[in-house]
């Protein structure tokens, strides 16, 4: 999986059991607003996974360990980002899963697929999977279109923002001698 994606699919997941780990990971104290860190812990700090909620321990004990270490990243990052931040990330993951799941609803509905079936269940989970295919084909795709579109971009600025060489100094011709 790119990074991209991984960051989006994390990022989700984040989002979903984020209240619990907030809470969890900075309790509310009479003179700490929530989101504020108490100062008594560097910004780089280790996470203590043991506050974690079970299902999020088994999530990430169950992630391959450069992932683990993405998810952990991005709680860090979390952590960092201001209230506001947050909310529009929260938003923007709230908007993402409900058109995905209005999406998978319309499809699953046109094919006549019952809502509490077993059949619906596994549709459910297919159709995430391979979305999550397209999604990662998609950025794949718009990488290799914006590398040389970046490259060319960089190359103008390069050649707009750099000091122009000055250019070498006229030397004076010999004046002509004159001869009587």
């Amino acid at each position: 999986m790119d990074p991209m994606s991984r960051f989006f699919v994390v990022l989700i997941a984040l989002l979903s059991t984020l209240p619990l780990i907030a809470t969890e990971l900075n309790p509310v104290k009479p003179d700490n607003k929530p989101g504020q860190s108490d100062g008594k812990e560097p910004p780089g700090r280790a996470l203590d996974l043991t506050k974690l909620p079970p299902h999020v321990r088994e999530r990430l004990a169950a992630l391959p360990p450069d992932e683990r270490e993405k998810f952990l990243q991005n709680m860090r990052h979390w952590e960092s980002l201001s209230d506001e931040e947050r909310k529009r990330m929260k938003e923007f993951g709230r908007q993402e899963s409900k058109r995905m799941r209005e999406e998978m609803d319309a499809l699953a509905n046109a094919m006549g697929l019952a809502n509490d079936s077993e059949v619906r269940k596994h549709f459910e989970t297919r159709y995430r999977e391979e979305r999550r295919k397209v999604e990662k084909a998609v950025i794949e795709q718009l990488r290799a279109i914006r590398k040389p579109l970046l490259d060319a971009m960089h190359a103008d600025l390069k050649r707009e923002f750099s000091p122009a060489t000055p250019a070498p100094m006229p030397t004076a011709a010999p004046a002509a001698a004159s001869t009587p």
